[in-house]
């Protein structure tokens, strides 16, 4: 089955083989004609459903009024009353016809169109596609006005011809718009037709519901051939004994010119593989392995810097260019597979340029040709230049290790943080966790494949329905997430976590993801929970006595102190209560303490009542702590009391200190990385660190951003400022991370990754907001080059006129356009995830098999071979099949190029034919010598007439002998030397022999050839040129016809016209000496009869 949307080449090719078949067995002209439009009804269907494209297909031809029968003339007597019809006005009749309604299939149920009188310019005025094709073809019946629009494909074709109306819905071409156009969903009308030998014209007239192309409607033009060679044999004989002549002339003629067409479809298909060819810049070689002559094209030379006539068409010439370093594993590689160890040759290796520079080749070829003792003779490949691939691979393995470099140092500081990040993906659910995620929530990355449902398992029971309730609300409201929870680890540990996240949505403002972090504050939930305690005993502090309570006097003396106090000073009651307050100093707060008593009962200036204070104190056993005092002044009665709370700090103390040696090593870590760390106020109003990274990135000195806060900003890219602006002002209460460039004084553009979060106290207020901006501009570049890179790749994939799929698991996992259209679906939906084999013909089955098995075994590829598939809908089709093992999403895959290769099969048997055709006539030219050169005189050719004329075998001659072994040396020196004085030139040998074809024309002359036994011919021998079509030289023709007996006869001619004109002349002597000796005696009997006459 065809599909007019996707008719192609090798489909026309099938199509009209099939017709020109359909004549074979018939019985009448009808009989074929029938055949015609059937197999066209039933061969083209819709694509989508199956149905016939066609909704009528008919056949008409023209037929004079007296050869038809009477049904069909009683109709057109009916049509031309009350005129009475000629015997010679041409009819045009409904031969055959097949549509949708069985009326239709029969031409007798037909009366409008079963036979139409063609009575006038009106007739056809009224059939303007007919009109048309009539006045193309020769077949004039009235002198009828031309046309305004051309519906014939092609106006300089006189034997046949196509028209083609692509829209037919409102044409004025097509008349019964209301009636049959649009009722019916006609789309396009295509017809097509051709005179018979008889001289009456046939057209075949397509009403498609499909689209008609003027592309597909060029194919129709060898189908009207063809159908002109199926119904000729049945068309009315001609009379006579020429009929058997003239039917071989007619059917020789219809064969050319259905050759013809071929050939022109060819060519063109020839033309666009060379576009392709061309447009992918690939250079390609063929190589004659014996003599090692290689043929390459001017992108392989191009490519390194030459012009093609630069490079010696030799092997040498490569072997010399490819780098030292690379040469010995090539040339193994090579050897390999000319011993036919391999499938294919490929390598990536260098080749020096014309600068000398080295280029980056990918080098691919197989052996196309080889001896009946399997030595290779020919060789066919192509060369990529991937020396840009090459340069982005470096580049890409350098920003990798950076972006590495720098993914470490952030999830160090995660990990020092307790912070993991996320992103959710809310379509699928899937989500992207950072390595300390994956810590917190105590799993292995390698073993889990984080999802919303990952994280939901793994909350406490007791809080998921908060935890959904919070996300429902953030995704409905666009409010805050923020939640603190509980997640339970796969070892049953408990951690409480800090959600955080923001939402990502369409323009509509449907939510797509959620990005955000989650902190460990388990620690913190700890030490929460610890200072909850701590207040509840100190609810009860006077009940439990926990902290150290100590009550003094205005003296500073000792009144009470609770337990906890004297343990933590190691005294016993009756050693502290009464004791001055300053017991518990160490000096000098000891000498010193009275005197601040006394002055604060004096001046009422308080310098710790009522606030606390860190101070140190001493033990009964002299050891010093850190103790944290908070005063409270009493009034009882007249007098003042002074109740302290203290606290032993000194673990806090300790932490402190160690904090300070761990911001101090942040600090050392946050100079030494090429990522900016910054702190600032949370009004953002004041600097209060930046590393010193910020001077090469911003590339101005740290100072002016202590000074200037917004210095950062004000060097923002325009397009960027507003959106960091806004983002940059909601830093303390909303999370920030954006992506922007800046422009550097030099007038460099970066690009800067810059996150922020905020530094809580105690109580929960922001009081630090610190981040790092990252120069990302390596990266942003990179993802350009990648993206470019796919893209382009992509295109040639989908824009590859080789069908293309992926099979994954045995299945269709990727199909391009080119694939879907050979197996004849409407989308790549239809193929994929269907079992490759199941497009696989079964005959092929056993080859695909070991060819799969064989790349999966080697992971490489497997050479091209010849094998038949199948299409949707069952039909069989060769192709070319080539794989090779790939990675598809993450998954071993192999990709596979199909060729489809059904035209290539039938030209190359029509070509087998016309070469068996040449030789034969070569063979049969005994009496003329044809003898064929290359541009150099090696002879190429060498027919039997020159094996007979000159007794060498054509063994002996070609590739052996040059076309001057068999001239006399001298003959050519002495025309060369003719020639050099005509045209001021210093021609010799083979080059004067050859100088008029070169320039085009031809150089007849007789000449003398040497025979193999060594005699001497006389032959008269023309020399031309043989061009290729691009009209290139690529050899010359020597025909040579023996005049040596003609040359012989011609000479004795001479002769006997010399000795006959010598005779003449002798005669004519003697004829006037006779005269002579006749006057005198004239004379002397005048004389002597006057003498008597006289006395």
């Amino acid at each position: 089955m065809y599909h007019l949307r996707s008719f192609h080449l090798r489909e026309m090719t099938a199509c009209g083989a099939a017709f020109r078949r359909l004549g074979a067995g018939a019985v009448n002209l009808q009989e074929v004609a029938d055949r015609l439009v059937r197999h066209l009804y039933t061969s083209f269907t819709m694509a989508q459903t199956g149905d016939p494209a066609c909704v009528l297909v008919r056949l008409f031809k023209t037929t004079p009024y007296g050869l038809l029968t009477p049904d069909l003339q009683a109709l057109a007597d009916r049509a031309l009353q009350p005129q009475q019809p000629s015997p010679s006005l041409t009819c045009l009749t409904l031969l055959a016809s097949a549509g949708i309604h069985q009326g239709w299939n029969d031409p007798a149920l037909s009366s409008r169109f079963r036979v139409i009188p063609l009575d006038g310019p009106d007739t056809l005025e009224r059939l303007p596609m007919f009109k048309q094709l009539f006045r193309q073809l020769g077949f004039t019946l009235f002198q009828t006005t031309a046309s305004t629009e051309d519906l014939l494909l092609d106006p300089s074709e006189h034997d046949f011809n196509v028209f083609h109306v692509p829209e037919a819905l409102g044409s004025p071409h097509v008349p019964v718009q209301e009636e049959f156009i649009r009722p019916y969903g006609i789309r396009s009308v295509l017809g097509f037709g051709a005179p018979l030998p008889n001289g009456e014209l046939f057209s075949i007239i397509l009403f498609s519901k499909d689209f008609i192309s003027e592309e597909t409607a060029q194919l129709f033009k060898p189908l009207a051939l063809c159908a002109q060679i199926a119904l000729a044999p049945h068309a009315k004989p001609i009379a006579g004994p020429e009929r058997t002549v003239v039917s071989m002339q007619s059917e020789s003629a219809d064969l050319e010119r259905l050759l013809a067409v071929h050939e022109q479809s060819v060519k063109a298909q020839a033309d666009r593989l060379e576009l392709i060819v061309e447009g992918s810049q690939i250079g390609t070689w063929d190589w004659h392995v014996p003599n090692g002559r290689v043929t390459f094209n001017e992108r392989w030379a191009g490519m390194l810097g030459y012009h093609l006539d630069e490079i010696e068409p030799h092997v040498r010439t490569w072997e010399q260019l490819v780098h030292p370093d690379d040469l010995p594993a090539v040339m193994a590689a090579v050897t390999a597979h000319l011993r036919g160890e391999t499938p294919a040759y490929s390598s990536e290796h260098r080749l020096r340029s014309k600068s000398g520079a080295w280029r980056w080749v990918f080098d691919s070829g197989r052996v196309v040709e080889r001896d009946a003792q399997g030595a290779p003779l020919r060789a066919t490949g192509v060369h990529l230049d991937i020396s840009d691939r090459k340069e982005l691979e470096a580049q890409q393995a350098r920003v990798q290790c950076a972006l590495q470099a720098k993914q470490d140092a952030l999830d160090e500081a995660q990990t020092l943080a307790h912070l993991g990040s996320w992103d959710w993906e809310i379509a699928t659910g899937a989500e992207r966790w950072s390595d300390e995620q994956f810590r917190i929530f105590g799993l292995d990355p390698a073993q889990t494949e984080p999802t919303y449902a990952t994280f939901l398992a793994a909350l406490h029971p007791e809080d998921r329905e908060r935890v959904e309730q919070a996300v429902a609300k953030t995704l409905k409201y666009d409010t805050r997430y923020n939640i603190e929870c509980r997640i339970i680890r796969p070892n049953g540990d408990v951690r409480y976590i800090h959600c955080r996240g923001i939402v990502h949505r369409q323009t509509d403002g449907s939510p797509v993801g959620m990005a955000g972090t989650v902190q460990d504050i388990t620690e913190y939930k700890r030490a929460e929970s610890a200072w909850r305690d701590s207040e509840t005993r100190m609810r009860s502090i006077f009940e439990s006595a926990i902290e150290g309570i100590i009550v003094i006097d205005e003296r500073g003396r000792i009144e009470t102190a609770n337990a906890a106090l004297l343990k933590l000073l190691g005294y016993d009651a009756h050693e502290f209560i009464g004791k001055n307050i300053s017991l518990m100093m160490p000096s000098p707060y000891r000498e010193h303490h009275d005197e601040y008593l006394a002055n604060y009962l004096v001046t009422g200036k308080r310098a710790i009542i009522g606030k606390g204070r860190d101070v140190p104190a001493v033990r009964k056993d002299g050891t010093h702590i850190d103790i944290h005092v908070s005063v409270s002044e009493m009034h009882i009665g007249a007098s003042k009391k002074y109740t302290g709370m203290i606290r032993d700090i000194s673990e806090r103390k300790r932490m402190e200190h160690a904090v300070r040696e761990s911001e101090e090593r942040f600090r050392q870590l946050a100079e030494s990385i090429d990522a900016v760390f910054w702190l600032t106020t949370p009004d953002k109003q004041q600097v209060l660190y930046v590393s010193p990274a910020f001077e090469t990135i911003w590339e101005s000195p740290r100072e002016v951003l202590y000074s200037n806060p917004i210095f950062w900003l004000d060097h923002i890219h325009p397009e960027d400022q507003k959106r960091v602006s806004v983002a940059a002002a909601c830093q303390a209460h909303l999370p920030y991370d954006e992506e922007y460039r800046i422009v550097t004084p030099s007038g460099r553009v970066r690009w800067i990754r810059d996150r922020s979060f905020s530094i809580k106290n105690a109580q929960g207020e922001t009081y630090r907001i610190a981040g790092i901006a990252q120069d990302i501009t390596s990266s942003k570049e990179m993802e350009a080059q990648l993206r470019a890179s796919e893209h382009r790749h992509r295109s040639l994939i989908e824009l590859s006129p080789h069908a293309i799929f992926v099979n994954c698991e045995d299945k269709m996992a990727f199909a391009n356009q080119a694939c879907v259209k050979l197996f004849g679906a409407i989308g790549s939906s239809q193929l994929l995830g269907k079992p490759v084999m199941d497009f696989i013909h079964p005959d092929s089955h056993a080859i695909a098999r070991r060819r799969m098995a064989h790349i999966r075994a080697t992971n490489g590829t497997a050479p091209p071979t010849e094998e038949q598939f199948v299409a949707l809908d069952g039909r069989r089709i060769e192709v070319e099949v080539s794989a090779a093992a790939i990675r598809f999403e993450g998954k071993p895959a192999i990709q596979v190029i199909l060729t489809d290769i059904r035209a290539r099969k039938q030209l190359e048997r029509t070509l087998l034919a016309t070469n068996i055709q040449l030789e034969a006539i070569l063979a049969s030219a005994t009496n003329i010598s044809i003898i064929a050169t290359n541009t150099e005189g090696w002879i190429t050719t060498f027919n039997t007439g020159a094996e007979a004329m000159l007794g060498y075998a054509e063994t002996e001659m070609i590739g052996q002998q040059a076309l001057t072994d068999l001239h006399v040396p001298e003959e050519i020196d002495q025309f060369a030397r003719e020639l050099n004085r005509e045209t001021a030139s210093q021609l010799h040998g083979f080059q004067a022999l050859t100088e008029q074809a070169r320039r085009g024309g031809f150089d007849e002359r007789e000449w003398t050839y040497l025979t193999k036994d060594g005699a001497r011919l006389t032959v008269l021998v023309t020399i031309t040129g043989l061009r290729n079509d691009s009209g290139h030289l690529t050899g010359f023709l020597a025909i040579g016809k023996d005049i040596t007996e003609r040359k012989r006869a011609e000479a004795a001619l001479t002769q006997a016209a010399l000795e006959l004109e010598r005779k003449n002349v002798e005669l004519a002597q003697a004829r006037d000496t006779a005269l002579q000796t006749a006057q005198i005696k004239a004379d002397f009997l005048a004389t002597m009869s006057h003498e008597i006459r006289t006395p």
